[in-house]
C-alpha cells in the first residue's frame, strides 16, 4: 500500500548543469566566505568560487585532446586529494566547462588507484603533492600492462604551497587558469533539457560484488538533491544566521561533496574544512568557529559520546548534527544527548538495516567488498581458501571484516604487515596490506 507523505514535495530544479544551479551569474548570496580552511583560516568567498572556477575551467579547455574538443569521449578530471578549500575550487572549476569530475579516495593504495584511472580514463588528474609516491605507482602499474593514456598532472594546490622536496616539473592547478578578461561574459558550459541529464560525477562504490564502480551522477540527480535536502535542513541553517558547518568529512566520498562541498551555496552557509577527523581537530575547531552544525558518521559520534577531550573546550554553540553512511545507534544517541544537552537536534541521513543480508561491509562510512579482501588473502602461499564477513563493533560505530573461522581480520592482517617478508613470503611493504590492516 502507497504511503503518502504529510510533507509537500518540493518543485524541481530547472534543467541546467550543476555549476549553473550553484553558481548562478546573480549571486545568491555576493562574497560570503564559502569555504575556510580549519587549520590556516584561508578562505574562499563565493563570488571567488565562481571567478576563479571559469578561469580554471577555460584554461583546462586548451589543453583537452581533440578526441573531447570533437566530443567523440567525454571528458573526464580526476581529483586525487585530502579535504582542502581547493579541492571545491577544483572541482568547480571542471564542473564550469561539464567536465566529469572523478573524485579518488585519498587514501587508496597505486593499484587501487591505478583501476580508476583505468575505468574512468581522466585526460587531465589534480593530485595533492602529499600522495605523489602513490600516483605515480599508480601511472608505473598502468604503463607496466600496456596502458598509456595517462592524464597530465597538477598539483591540487596553489602556487607557494608545493612542500620543498617534491620532485617533478609539475605546475599548481592555479598556473592553468587563464587571465580575467579571457572570462568576460563568460557563463560557463550551459545545459538544456536531455543534457542535464548528462553525468557531472564519478564517485566509486564497491557496490555488491567485484571491483570498485563509477557511479555515474548526473548533473540534474546533484540539482535535484540539493533541493530535496535544502527542505529538510533546520531554519537555523540559513544565510546571515550566524550559522556554520564543520567539514571533515571526505570530500572525495559523495556524502562529503554533496552536504559539505556543493549544497551549503544554496543556503549561503560558511564550511568550515579540516584535511581530515582527528578528535582533537573536530573539537578544538567547533570551539575557535563557534561551529552551528556538523556532518558526522558513526565512529565520530562514537568520539562525541567518550572522548575526555570534548571536555577541554567550548561545544555550546553546536546545535544540530546530521549523521549518516552507516547506521547510528541510539544507545550512542543518547549518551551524547546526555553530554551535550538535550537541546543538540541529531538527526539521522541512514537509519537502521532489519534483517537485511547483504555482501557488502560498512566500515567507517565506506563500502568494503569482501571479495576484495579475499582476493588479496588468497595471495600468499599459506591461505587455501577464505570467507569475509561483517560483524558490528558497537564500541567503534561500525562494521568490520571477520574470517569465517572466527577471527577477526585487522588483528591477523596487523601482524601480517608487521612480520618479516621471509616468514610470510610477502613484502612487508606491500601497500594493500598496510591498508587492510588498518580495518
Amino acid at each position: 500500500m502507497p504511503i503518502q507523505s504529510p510533507h509537500l514535495s518540493p518543485p524541481p530544479p530547472p534543467l541546467e548543469t550543476l555549476f549553473q544551479h550553484y553558481l548562478p551569474s546573480i549571486a545568491r548570496f555576493p562574497a560570503y566566505p564559502a569555504f575556510i580552511d580549519g587549520l590556516s583560516g584561508r578562505t574562499i568567498t563565493s563570488t571567488q568560487l565562481r571567478t576563479d572556477a571559469l578561469r580554471l575551467g577555460r584554461g583546462m579547455q586548451r589543453v583537452l585532446p581533440q578526441n573531447h574538443i570533437s566530443g567523440r569521449e567525454p571528458a573526464v578530471a580526476l581529483i586525487f586529494s585530502p579535504n582542502s578549500v581547493d579541492f571545491p575550487q577544483i572541482f568547480f572549476g571542471c564542473q564550469s566547462v561539464k567536465v566529469i569530475t572523478s573524485l579518488a579516495n585519498a587514501g587508496y593504495t597505486a593499484n587501487e588507484l591505478a583501476h580508476q584511472i583505468r575505468d574512468g580514463r581522466p585526460f587531465i588528474a589534480f593530485v595533492h603533492p602529499s600522495l605523489q609516491a602513490m600516483y605515480l605507482g599508480a601511472i608505473d602499474s598502468l604503463k607496466a600492462e600496456g596502458f598509456h593514456s595517462v592524464p597530465k598532472v597538477y598539483w591540487a594546490v596553489p602556487e607557494g604551497e608545493v612542500p620543498g622536496g617534491v620532485k617533478g616539473d609539475v605546475q599548481t592547478y592555479d598556473r592553468l587558469m587563464v587571465d580575467h578578461k579571457e572570462t568576460d561574459g563568460y557563463q560557463g558550459a550551459q545545459a538544456e533539457g536531455d543534457e542535464a541529464h548528462d553525468t557531472a560525477l564519478l564517485c566509486y562504490s564497491s557496490g555488491t560484488t567485484g571491483l570498485p564502480k563509477g557511479v555515474m551522477t548526473t548533473h540534474h540527480n546533484v540539482n535535484a538533491n540539493g533541493v530535496i535536502s535544502k527542505s529538510c535542513y533546520p531554519p537555523s541553517m540559513t544565510h546571515g544566521a550566524g550559522s556554520s558547518i564543520l567539514g571533515c568529512l571526505p570530500l572525495y566520498h559523495i556524502y562529503g561533496i554533496l552536504e559539505l562541498g556543493i549544497i551549503p551555496l544554496l543556503n549561503g552557509v560558511p564550511v568550515v574544512i579540516l584535511p581530515g577527523f582527528t578528535p582533537e581537530r573536530f573539537f578544538s575547531t567547533i570551539a575557535r568557529y563557534r561551529i552551528t552544525h556538523a556532518y558526522v558518521v558513526p565512529p565520530i559520534v562514537i568520539h562525541m559520546a567518550n572522548s575526555p577531550l570534548a571536555n577541554a573546550y567550548d561545544l555550546s554553540t553546536l546545535k544540530w548534527t546530521r549523521s549518516a553512511a552507516a547506521p547510528l545507534g541510539k544507545e550512542v544517541v543518547a549518551k551524547v544527548k546526555v553530554r551535550f544537552g538535550v537541546d543538540l537536534i541529531m538527526t539521522q541521513g541512514y537509519g537502521i538495516i532489519v534483517d537485511r543480508l547483504k555482501e557488502l561491509i560498512k566500515y567507517n562510512g565506506f563500502q568494503v567488498a569482501p571479495a576484495e579482501l579475499e582476493a588479496m588473502l588468497l595471495k600468499h602461499p599459506k591461505i587455501a581458501d577464505v570467507a569475509v564477513i561483517g560483524i558490528v563493533s558497537r564500541e567503534r560505530g561500525t562494521e568490520l571484516p571477520r574470517a569465517a573461522a572466527g577471527k577477526i581480520l585487522r588483528r591477523n592482517l596487523r601482524l601480517q604487515a608487521q612480520a618479516q617478508a621471509d616468514e610470510l613470503e610477502l613484502k612487508a611493504n606491500n601497500p594493500a596490506v598496510i591498508r587492510m590492516s588498518k580495518l
